[in-house]
């Protein structure tokens, strides 16, 4: 099972690259990967994906805050 054990930035903004780091964050295990406004969810690129990272680039319409 995926675990999400931390993001940095915490917060980001359009266009910024987010990376997560945790456990089992394989591809087989993980495909897609969502930031949150606390009202929609919203998908995100993901530029690169590792068993224990995941990087994305973000493209929500305001900001928003990883949620775990």
């Amino acid at each position: 099972m995926p675990r999400m054990i931390s993001v940095d930035p915490p917060n980001g903004k359009k266009g910024d690259v987010i990376t997560v780091t945790g456990e089992n964050l394989q591809k087989d295990l993980v495909s897609k990967v969502y930031l949150t406004d606390s009202k929609d969810d919203l998908i995100v690129e993901v530029t690169e994906q590792t068993d224990t990272s995941i990087s994305s680039k973000s493209r929500p319409r305001r900001p928003a805050v990883w949620r775990s």
